[in-house]
């Protein structure tokens, strides 16, 4: 696997993901696939949780959190956000920076994941 530097980031060019997110993305633009369409309910309760978790009600289970986690690192990891960055060396190191911190699990707290989404914010992502 070769490793590449981008504005002092060094990745892998194929990061191993581990998600329960199936790596599967819509055509044509390999977008991903939303929370709100789970039919098992499980995703939508885990990030409704999170987002009640946030506001000051009940807290967000470990595994909620790490539910939350892996849908993160499915949505960032899409296909789609690549175009974006292909010309502009900036926003690719931050996505880099975004993937790696969430595939590497470096994201598993609710405080992490409110800081890392509004990572996200700043480049016009929003995952929730």
């Amino acid at each position: 696997m070769e490793t590449k530097t981008i504005r002092g980031i060094q990745y892998e060019e194929t990061m191993r993901v581990t998600s329960r997110i199936p790596p599967i993305y819509r055509p044509p633009f390999g977008l991903p696939l939303r929370w709100q369409d789970d039919e098992s309910g499980v995703l939508p309760s885990a990030v409704r949780a999170y987002i009640d978790d946030r506001l000051g009600g009940c807290k967000a289970t470990p595994e909620q959190i790490e539910l939350v986690r892996d849908y993160l690192q499915h949505f960032i990891c899409a296909p789609c956000w690549n175009e974006s960055a292909r010309n502009d060396e900036e926003l690719a190191a931050t996505l880099i920076k975004l993937r790696i911190d969430v595939v590497k699990k470096h994201v598993s707290t609710a405080d992490e994941i409110y800081a890392w989404i509004h990572r996200c914010l700043d480049i016009g992502i929003d995952p929730l």
